[in-house]
């Protein structure tokens, strides 16, 4: 059995937890933070579209309590920026397409996917299967199947 070292992977709950501090605090691990330019960490935002939040904010370092001025969709997009800048092999979602839009999880998948992080997401049955490569099936009894997709170029 093979698993990755534990700072190659990174998780994203279905509610991110969110500590009050500033929104560089909240998107880049203080180790790195030196090694992050603005300039990048506000790229990031921008392509994720919340630029409005940097602007509520008052920029990147002004301290807040962040769930409760963000909504549960800002958080997990927010996540998501906070994945691409650090760049783990691998990030396991839980259940990211239960507060995001299908647009804006596709956006951000196709994030992860630019940056070479392989990603996993735990979901429900009755979900869209359309923006992955594969799906594993598990059932109660433990007895799986997996099957590739479409976007993985099957029929």
């Amino acid at each position: 059995t093979f698993r990755p070292p534990l700072d190659a992977i990174s998780f994203l709950p279905q509610q991110p937890y969110f500590t009050p501090g500033t929104l560089r605090q909240l998107l880049v691990d203080p180790a790195r933070e030196k090694e992050l330019a603005d300039e990048h960490i506000l790229a990031a935002i921008h392509n994720a579209g919340l630029e409005s939040v940097v602007m509520r904010a008052g920029g990147l370092d002004n301290e807040h309590d962040w769930p409760t001025m963000l909504s549960l969709g800002e958080q997990q997009q927010l996540g998501m920026v906070r994945l691409t800048l650090a760049r783990p092999s691998f990030a396991m979602l839980d259940r990211v397409s239960t507060t995001l839009a299908a647009g804006q999880l596709q956006q951000s998948l196709r994030r992860l996917s630019d940056k070479s992080i392989t990603y996993i997401e735990f979901g429900e049955a009755n979900e869209s299967n359309e923006l992955y490569d594969a799906v594993l099936e598990i059932d109660p009894g433990g007895a799986w199947s997996w099957r590739q997709t479409r976007a993985a170029g099957g029929d």
